[in-house]
């Protein structure tokens, strides 16, 4: 869904603004989730400052497909519970949890290459 042309471009985020807005706790629960070892209970609160920075194309070469965008969409910022989606889209809950995890895998990919860029500049500057 995001970055076609003719999108409107954003600043894609930082690693200072991911610090700013995720701790080292968020940041290893998204970890957790995106490796199938928690479950996505454990990272609903993060959901509603994720959605509002993809709808704001912070997220550089994330593409969510549709239904991705508009389950992240419901849950991130209308905070509607998976039965509620499911009845919205008209899905059942293996459909929505699936779509759900592959679209915060790429979220969490793209945050991931923020801090490990972010780290190499530092490496960088050491030797």
């Amino acid at each position: 869904v995001a970055g076609k042309k003719g999108d409107i471009t954003a600043t894609p985020i930082s690693a200072a603004e991911v610090e700013s807005m995720f701790s080292g706790f968020d940041m290893k629960r998204l970890d957790g989730y995106a490796r199938n070892m928690i479950d996505y209970h454990i990272v609903l609160d993060l959901v509603p400052s994720i959605a509002t920075l993809f709808f704001a194309n912070k997220f550089e070469g994330v593409r969510l497909s549709v239904m991705q965008a508009a389950i992240l969409a419901c849950i991130g910022l209308q905070h509607r519970s998976v039965d509620e989606v499911c009845s919205v889209l008209n899905i059942d809950s293996r459909q929505v949890l699936a779509n759900f995890s592959k679209a915060m895998v790429k979220i969490h990919d793209s945050i991931q290459g923020v801090r490990e860029k972010e780290e190499e500049k530092h490496l960088e500057i050491k030797d």
